[in-house]
């Protein structure tokens, strides 16, 4: 369940690549599903904090940060999505 095939592609994946939500998790049990992990405060601070050490490490090196794997969005104006990996949510759901 998670957040459903239809949000993913066009709103957490949306230009794909190192684009993508930082936030996006894929569900360990299934790893054709994927969970937002944006409103889990450890998990977003981690995240945040990977990302910069990321951004300066290109950065010393000279690098384009979106020519790597690391997902650096941040889900634009998104505000996230509660963590519930057994119930689909996401924009087309009502």
């Amino acid at each position: 369940m998670a957040l459903t095939d239809k949000q993913v592609k066009h709103r957490c994946l949306y230009a794909a690549g190192a684009a993508q939500c930082r936030y996006l998790e894929q569900d360990p049990k299934n790893w054709r599903k994927f969970n937002c992990l944006k409103l889990l405060s450890g998990r977003k601070s981690a995240m945040d904090k990977a990302v910069r050490r990321y951004l300066q490490e290109c950065t010393q090196k000279k690098r384009d940060p979106h020519q790597g794997w690391t997902a650096i969005g941040d889900g634009g104006n998104c505000k996230g999505y509660p963590y519930l990996p057994r119930v689909k949510q996401g924009y087309d759901i009502k």
